[in-house]
């Protein structure tokens, strides 16, 4: 499926630095969540087959991203299950993990992006016993050049894919990102 977000990244909520001694500054650190919406970011699932979805977005900044990392944070992802009972005692006895991948690359691209594009992940969400995220393996990973230069050009494709240990719905409202400027 294909969609479209916009996200506005907010420079402001960035904190400057200044040493008083030597007047020297860190660069502006901020963090910004990239809204993924229905179009991008609400699965149907089957356990354990992949499900995709891409589409494009657009980044507004008025400054240049220099630098940058990319996670999900556990708070922003649902997992309902709608499988059957003996799968959900399976998934329970497992112990539960929801696996996310992103890749990005330029508009032109948008066809090959999954599996296409600069990879982000795979994430390893772990579940409770009840199929709520808890937490997040790798906490976060860095930007490419790549991507911040189409960051910086302010439009983009996105592809998501996740692979859940039960048949149902997966939501991600937003993905994480940390941007030096």
């Amino acid at each position: 499926m294909r969609g479209t977000c916009r996200l506005t990244a907010s420079v402001l909520a960035g904190v400057w630095a200044v040493w008083l001694g030597g007047c020297t500054q860190s660069p502006l650190q901020t963090s910004v969540d990239m809204p993924l919406g229905d179009a991008l970011g609400a699965f149907e699932v089957t356990a354990d087959e992949p499900a995709e979805k891409s589409g494009t977005t657009s980044f507004d900044a008025p400054l240049t991203v220099g630098s940058g990392s990319i996670t999900v944070d556990p708070s922003a992802i649902t997992v309902t299950p709608s499988g059957a009972l003996k799968e959900l005692i399976q998934a329970q006895q497992e112990g539960s993990e929801l696996v996310i991948t992103v890749w990005i690359d330029s508009v032109e691209n948008l066809e090959s992006v999954c599996g296409g594009g600069e990879q982000y992940g795979p994430f390893t969400v772990t579940l409770d016993d009840n199929f709520v995220p808890q937490s997040v393996e790798p906490a976060r990973v860095n930007l490419t050049q790549n991507t911040l230069d189409l960051l910086n050009s302010g439009e983009f494709s996105l592809c998501i894919r996740v692979v859940s240990p039960v048949t149902g719905q997966v939501r991600i409202e937003a993905l994480a990102l940390r941007l030096g400027l």
